[in-house]
């Protein structure tokens, strides 16, 4: 039997019973007439109703109501379903699915309902047996993995099912160095486009940092573009993010990116989408003036949770002290005799005609007693760029950070960049985040949600 028609529809209220009102077109596809008798069927066990037209009226059937309009005189056939008893099929259900057949109505609870609960339980059932599931996408080297595997552990027992990323190398790197992979944790090599929902597991929380190319400011310029959606190979990530979210429905999601990420239009309308997918949603910006890291990296964090699960107080972020008075406090003590010494005369001589030309690329040069946070290094540190942080050292000489003065300076484990070349291990900390920012946004999950 193939149905004639389809139909969403809300389930509404009647006096604080549930009701489902049925009316119009798709009711006379299936032969449900004004006057008609029709038996309903409740299946407690697959949650259905089904409406069946009778030959004959019985003492338990019902007839189709209508109204009848007085101008054209044409009858709008109605059904309304309001019983106590609906309760045992919809549950917390807000929608239904209908389907009219010939001679019969079929009643299911929506499929995005469907995933709603399917998700909930599986986190409480996790929950409660002590454990937790996690998938990362666009990891990187997995600065967030780490993090976030480290707050969940304190309480619970966190296993990450699989990473995605489109680098080999980062992935290398990834499952040689950090704790939060192990041998069971699936890994694709892929972009997100290209991912086959069918290879994913379902998993509690789902982490993700879209590709931040086209939409930092400095990215845009790059790649001359005025938007981030005309970026040529990052613009459709969001496309391939929203299948990886229907294939592992996962309860929690985690956002990471620029701040400009904030209002693009991809993240407008993939946090419509989670709202319509039943997810509440809590957002900030977080520097270092929350973690005190020595890099003041500012990124724009949301964190979406079940429709039914508490949401995350993000503006009750954590404080955490600092770990370094200054500068000189996080530097490796590299010889004046070595070649990472170089000269600061060419670069102020750049950044003079720069300024007479009025450009905005002046030279960076970090004295390194100084208190304050140096500003955000990007991922291309290595190629020595004048607006990036430079260390001042003796006879108008200068330096970079090392990979691992570096990691200090944005509180990352020095394990996750051990036996690496400087320039993966600079490429992987520049586009990466603030190790104690994930690690505090994962821990107002477990105080807020998780363990609520």
């Amino acid at each position: 039997m193939r149905a004639k028609q389809h139909g969403y529809y809300k389930v509404g209220t009647n006096k604080g019973v549930p009701r489902i009102w049925l009316q119009g077109g798709n009711l006379t596809a299936s032969n449900f007439h004004k006057g008609q008798p029709f038996e309903t069927v409740f299946n407690i066990d697959t949650r259905t109703i089904v409406l069946r037209l009778l030959d004959t009226p019985n003492e338990n059937c019902r007839f189709v109501s209508g109204r009848v309009n007085n101008k054209t005189k044409i009858v709008t056939p109605i059904i309304e379903l309001a019983k106590s008893k609906l309760i045992d099929i919809t549950g917390q259900a807000t929608k239904v699915r209908v389907d009219f057949y010939e001679n019969e109505i079929h009643i299911s609870i929506h499929h995005l309902d469907c995933k709603i609960e399917e998700r909930e339980a599986r986190l409480k059932r996790n929950v409660t047996n002590g454990e937790i599931t996690k998938g990362v996408v666009c990891v990187g080297i997995g600065v967030s993995a780490a993090a976030g595997h480290d707050a969940l552990s304190s309480q619970l027992h966190c296993k990450t099912k699989f990473v995605v990323d489109r680098e080999r190398k980062y992935l290398d790197l990834l499952t040689q160095n950090n704790h939060a992979i192990d041998g069971t944790t699936k890994i694709f090599e892929a972009s997100l486009e290209e991912i086959e929902p069918e290879l994913l597991d379902y998993v509690d929380i789902l982490s993700f940092s879209l590709p931040c190319s086209g939409m930092s400011l400095s990215g845009r310029s790059k790649n001359r573009i005025k938007i981030p959606e005309e970026h040529a190979t990052d613009a459709t990530a969001v496309f391939g993010l929203i299948k990886i979210i229907d294939a592992c429905n996962p309860s929690i999601l985690v956002s990471e990116n620029v701040v400009p990420a904030m209002h693009s239009a991809t993240y407008v309308l993939l946090k419509s989408l989670l709202a319509m997918y039943g997810y509440n949603i809590a957002e900030r910006t977080l520097s270092s003036e929350q973690t005190n890291s020595f890099e003041n990296r500012e990124r724009y964090w949301f964190v979406a949770t079940s429709q039914n699960l508490p949401t995350v107080d993000l503006a009750n972020f954590p404080k955490f002290a600092p770990k370094y008075s200054n500068l000189a406090s996080l530097l490796d003590c590299i010889p004046h005799a070595s070649n990472m010494w170089k000269s600061t005369k060419e670069k102020i001589r750049k950044a003079a005609v720069n300024k007479a030309a009025g450009k905005g690329f002046g030279f960076n040069l970090v004295d390194p007693n100084i208190t304050q946070r140096i500003g955000t290094i990007g991922k291309g540190y290595q190629k020595d760029r004048a607006t990036e942080c430079h260390i001042a050292g003796p006879n108008n000489t200068m330096r970079l950070l090392t990979p691992s003065e570096l990691a200090r300076a944005q509180s990352v484990p020095a394990h996750l960049i051990q036996n690496v070349c400087d320039s993966t291990a600079y490429e992987g900390l520049g586009q990466g985040v603030d190790f104690l920012q994930a690690f505090g946004i994962f821990q107002c999950l477990l105080r807020d949600v998780l363990t609520n």
